[in-house]
């Protein structure tokens, strides 16, 4: 953030986490070293909860670090990919800029990781309810939410969901669709980013 600046994620951050509220759940599918998941421990305080979701090792430390610097013991670190089934997964890491790292084939070093649809992860970390959801997993979007709708109870469905779709020409499936089928209204957010409410 020092380095970069917070303006590049402002958007993205007020249309999500600033509508959190004390006690709320937000799940960080992608969570890359924690920037929305530290901002959104902060609103949703000490009884609330934070699931960040993460399979890059790398990432995860620096995640782990940032929560405790920060005192925020309302963040759960899931140190796995979301996907369309248990098991394991080739990460593709990008060394040079570990946030760009996917499980889509794009020819970066493959480190295997594990691997769990987001309805197991939520159900493992005893959540019976979602209120905000960020996305970025840099074009493996469908296979993480498709699967996790077809199979997910309606009253796990985020309130908001907050996706990045720069990536979207490597979807398998029109995830968006699926989510407007869903009856979630579609609201862009900067060029990259949508969000989407219900």
């Amino acid at each position: 953030l020092l380095e970069r600046g917070l303006h590049r994620n402002r958007a993205g951050l007020a249309a999500i986490v600033d509508q959190l509220h004390a006690d709320d759940v937000f799940v960080d599918v992608g969570a890359n070293c924690g920037l929305f998941s530290l901002f959104a421990a902060k609103a949703v305080g000490a009884n609330g909860c934070v699931v960040a979701i993460e399979p890059a090792l790398e990432m995860t430390r620096r995640l782990r670090f940032n929560a405790e610097a920060n005192g925020f013991s309302s963040i759960s670190v899931i140190e796995a990919a979301a996907g369309s089934a248990e098991g394991r997964a080739t990460l593709h890491v990008r060394p040079d800029q570990y946030g760009l790292s996917t499980l889509c084939r794009i020819g970066s070093i493959g480190v295997e990781v594990p691997m769990a649809p987001l309805l197991a992860i939520v159900q493992v970390a005893g959540r019976t309810r979602i209120d905000a959801m960020k996305i970025d997993v840099e074009g493996y979007e469908d296979r993480v939410l498709i699967p996790f709708f077809r199979e997910a109870p309606s009253y796990l469905w985020p309130r908001r969901i907050l996706m990045e779709v720069e990536h979207a020409a490597r979807w398998e499936s029109d995830c968006l669709r699926t989510l407007v089928d869903a009856e979630y209204r579609v609201a862009p957010i900067g060029k990259k980013d949508v969000l989407l409410s219900r």
